[in-house]
């Protein structure tokens, strides 16, 4: 059964872990600075485990959050289809910019999302003199940074437990770069 979490502050089980641990050790060669994570349990839980392989500390913010899922939020996934319809799930589902004002009844759309995630931030690595961050957050949020940096994506990217991908920001133009998920040949230089 696939329950719609958004804000509901579920801890990782055990499985989630072990993915965290894997997580951790396949990091542990980079020099992270500092990490940050959403304040919910499943994303600071996995933020602590990781930096147990690194002497950095962990700073939570609300603004790293899942989107909120309104009235979805506890439901499954089949309950929620049979409510607003497969073509609106599909629509929510999207991580494309055209599809940035779906929302969910008192939830909050996938724009705002964006927007709380990405001035969070650049608030963050613009007063901070960080180079390598790591950033503890959830696959909704993840899938929507990555496909609004890289519009080029014409293909919703996956987003596993436990993914990395790395985002490059350029204080001198204030933009982000897109250089792919976590594998031996997008390390080198990090």
């Amino acid at each position: 059964m696939h329950i719609c979490q958004g804000h509901l502050d579920i801890p990782l089980n055990d499985k989630g872990q072990r993915q965290a641990k894997g997580l951790g050790q396949a990091l542990s060669d980079i020099d992270l600075e500092i990490m940050y994570s959403s304040d919910l349990s499943r994303a600071f839980e996995t933020a602590e485990i990781v930096c147990g392989f690194h002497n950095i500390t962990i700073e939570e913010s609300s603004d790293l959050r899942e989107s909120h899922l309104g009235i979805a939020q506890g439901m499954n996934r089949e309950d929620v289809i049979k409510k607003m319809g497969q073509e609106f799930w599909e629509k929510w589902l999207s991580p494309f910019p055209k599809d940035y004002e779906t929302v969910i009844e008192s939830g909050e759309a996938k724009g705002q999302v964006v927007k709380r995630v990405l001035s969070f931030l650049e608030s963050q690595l613009e007063s901070r003199n960080h180079q390598k961050i790591g950033v503890s957050t959830h696959g909704g949020v993840l899938r929507l940074i990555v496909h609004h940096i890289d519009q080029q994506l014409t293909q919703k990217i996956s987003i596993p437990n436990c993914a990395c991908y790395i985002l490059r920001y350029h204080k001198s133009d204030k933009a982000w770069s897109f250089m792919g998920a976590l594998e031996e040949e997008n390390l080198s230089g990090l």
